[in-house]
Parts: structure tokens; C-alpha cells; sequence
């Protein structure tokens, strides 16, 4: 009678594959997380900015206040617009560089807080945010 104690090379052939693919399945899950993650931290700090940029236009009746989109932070400054803007008070907040589209420029009215104008913009891929900042001031977000 034969005993067999040990493994086929077949058999263990077929237990590192499905090992392998069960780690890349974990990893792919993993990266797009990783993504998700960011894309609602960015979010969450561009409604930050955009919040503190409407309040100090409220409380400020001189001059406009708004958010301006960089490549690696979002800048709350006062002024007309980002080029004339009184660079010695801005307010960075940082972000991971994630995707954006739309305007990059967003200014409140002195006084009222109202926005210039309606604007919008899209964050990330997967999933995309939407930040709305409309006419009256409101500023909503949205997958």
C-alpha cells in the first residue's frame, strides 16, 4: 500500500496561483480606495476654503475674497481676482494633486458673501466629486 504524504508539483503549482491572484484582487481593491480616499479629502478642503473665503468676504465690506485651485493647495485670497489678489493674506490649504476640471477661480462679494458668478468644478475619477458654488453664495457637492 502507498501513502502520500506530500505534495505534487501540480497541486502546488495550482495553490501559488490562486494565491497570486487573490493578492493582486486585494491590491486592485486596495489602489482604487487609496484614490477614493484622497479625492474626498480634496474635496472636503476645497468646501473648507471655499467656507472660510464666503465668511471673510461677509465680515469684510472693503474687498472680495476667494479660492484659487494650484496644483498642490487651494489658496483663500482677498482681492478682485487671484492676479490682483493682497498675496500677504493668503490662506494655503494643501491637497494630493488629485484631478480637477472646471473653474479654478472662485470669488465671493465683498459684504453679502455672494458669488461673482456661478462656478463649478470636478474632483477625481473614481469617484468624481462635484463642488457647485452657485450665484447666491451656496456652495453643494456631489458624487
Amino acid at each position: 500500500m502507498r501513502s502520500d504524504l506530500g505534495v505534487t508539483l501540480i497541486e502546488l503549482l495550482i495553490v501559488l496561483g490562486l494565491t497570486a491572484l487573490l493578492i493582486a484582487g486585494a491590491g486592485m481593491v486596495s489602489f482604487e480606495q487609496f484614490g477614493a480616499t484622497h479625492s474626498r479629502e480634496d474635496r472636503n478642503a476645497l468646501i473648507d476654503a471655499l467656507l472660510l473665503a464666503r465668511a471673510r468676504a461677509q465680515s469684510d465690506g472693503n474687498a472680495a475674497h476667494g479660492v484659487y485651485i494650484e496644483n498642490d493647495r487651494f489658496i483663500v485670497f482677498e482681492g478682485s481676482s487671484y492676479a490682483l489678489r493682497t498675496s500677504k493674506q493668503d490662506t494655503a490649504f494643501p491637497h494630493s494633486s488629485s484631478r480637477f476640471t472646471g473653474d479654478i477661480e472662485f470669488l465671493f462679494v465683498s459684504g453679502s458673501g455672494r458669488a461673482q458668478h456661478a462656478s463649478s468644478v470636478r474632483i477625481g475619477e473614481h469617484p468624481e466629486y462635484l463642488v457647485d458654488v452657485t450665484q447666491s453664495g451656496s456652495i453643494t457637492s456631489s458624487l
